[in-house]
């Protein structure tokens, strides 16, 4: 006769597992399957390296009970409300993740030259900036480049304004006017993009808009398993705190408030109002 003292673990159920984040401007679909981080569809984002300890779901309802005699007893109840929250952190201080954690508006990039002038030819490539006029200011060794299309530009400032199409110039032939990247463009370069050195991102802290995005949580347990939860629709919680200390220097705190949908999936196809899904694949 089994003794409940015994507690045997079951090994499959407690490997170890590291939550990723990745992201996309909502609305964007996500069809259930198992997740590649490595191999992501556009315009999925993997937000990078998560601390450790730090994913934290939760998702609360709040019933209505009646209760009656005396003494009284719960009689009935009925769900009045759902809300949820799911929190972590980054390893990064970039103002691209920090982004998601105000979900205002994009952040703005400060270039070199006062009018970016340098434009892109039509043999760019990944790797490869071939220019057609050539620019101001040439960037050298170890300058990250950022591209962008003239209706990214704000022809009056200093900014290619949003694009985050960016690299780090690894090797340069001046004569032929030619820049090498070794790590890539995230997107090729297009003929007659304007491209220019950059210095660096600003973002406003508050502000009134609200930006709203599509989320996932990725785990991998080492047996093979892969949990997936699923928020369709996500905002910032509305606070951001930046603890500027030796502790928590290249953290950034993340914490997301979960929309309701409406889902037909579950309790005999009726609908149900749910912030999230859980996904578990063997």
């Amino acid at each position: 006769m089994g003794k409940t003292y015994t507690n045997l673990i079951n090994e499959n159920e407690v490997s170890l597992a590291i939550e990723k984040v990745i992201v996309a401007p909502w609305p964007t679909e996500w069809t259930p399957a198992r997740i590649d981080i490595a191999s992501l569809a556009p315009p999925w984002k993997d937000l990078g390296a998560v601390v450790e300890d730090s994913p934290s779901l939760r998702v609360a309802r709040s019933p209505f009970q009646l209760k009656t005699g005396l003494p009284q007893t719960l009689q009935y109840e009925a769900i009045m409300g759902v809300e949820g929250t799911f929190e972590f952190a980054l390893y990064s201080s970039e103002n691209r993740k920090v982004k998601y954690a105000l979900s205002n508006v994009e952040p703005i990039n400060i270039t070199k030259a006062n009018t970016p002038d340098g434009t892109c030819s039509d043999t760019c490539d990944l790797y490869k900036l071939v220019w057609a006029s050539t620019p101001s200011y040439i960037p050298r060794v170890g300058d990250t480049v950022i591209t962008g299309s003239a209706t990214m530009t704000d022809i009056s400032s200093r900014y290619i304004r949003t694009s985050e199409n960016e690299s780090i110039v690894t090797s340069i032939s001046i004569n032929d006017g030619i820049l090498y990247f070794a790590n890539g463009f995230p997107n090729t370069p297009q003929d007659g993009d304007l491209f220019d050195v950059l210095l660096g991102t600003k973002l406003p802290l508050g502000g009134t808009a609200i930006k709203k995005w599509s989320m996932i949580g990725v785990a991998d347990f080492m047996n093979g398993v892969q949990v997936v939860h699923y928020f369709p629709k996500v905002s910032s919680a509305g606070e951001w705190a930046e603890q500027i200390r030796p502790d928590n220097v290249g953290r950034i705190a993340m914490q997301f408030s979960l929309y309701g949908y409406s889902s037909y999936t579950y309790a005999g196809s009726t609908e149900q109002l749910i912030v999230g899904e859980r996904y578990y694949f063997h």
